[in-house]
């Protein structure tokens, strides 16, 4: 069985922990081709219950992502560790919080069918990646990029352009320049 699926049974005792590696393709992204991961993703949630109605799910999730740096194209890897939380309830628990369908989504309550025997945290997981996946990445902060002229890579060589302009409405401004290098 998956990790991303809890069986309610284990949570007589009033919690558990469930951890676990979780392939992206579990996790049925509407593009898989966008986000890139470097192996599986590491999940570790806690989920709790009080009344047995309502499960509070809370964990974190580790997974490596690889691009190229937005500046300089070079390869990057870099580790990512979103929080996933959430909350699933059944149908009676929903009514003693006297919620209508607006206030629970915006607090990410999820229902449950009267017949539910396990959770599924697909949805939490996928949106807990969706919501942090970095689109850009750079390999370091201070990473000079490529010359839009030459394609020199700036951290590594200088730029190959020749800066003199063609365009004639500098050309006094460039004579004044070089009188004055001399």
């Amino acid at each position: 069985m998956s990790v991303l699926v809890i069986e309610l049974e284990k949570l007589r005792g009033g919690s558990c922990r469930n951890s676990g590696a979780v392939d992206p393709v579990e996790l049925q992204f509407a593009d898989p081709a966008e986000l890139v991961f470097e192996g599986p993703l590491e999940l570790d949630v806690r989920v709790s219950t009080t009344d047995r109605l309502s499960f509070y799910v809370h964990g974190t999730l580790s997974y490596r992502v690889s691009a190229e740096c937005r500046r300089c194209l070079r390869p990057v890897s870099v580790e990512r560790n979103p929080e996933v939380r959430g909350m699933f309830a059944f149908n009676e628990a929903l009514e003693r919080l006297e919620l209508n369908d607006e206030e629970r989504e915006l607090q990410d309550i999820i229902p449950l069918a009267a017949d539910s025997d396990s959770l599924d945290l697909t949805s939490l997981v996928r949106e807990a990646v969706v919501l942090d996946y970095p689109h850009f990445l750079l390999c370091s902060e201070s990473c000079r990029g490529l010359c839009p002229g030459c394609g020199a890579d700036l951290n590594v060589e200088a730029c190959r352009c020749h800066h003199e302009s063609d365009d004639p409405r500098w050309a006094k401004l460039l004579g004044l320049k070089k009188k004055e290098d001399k």
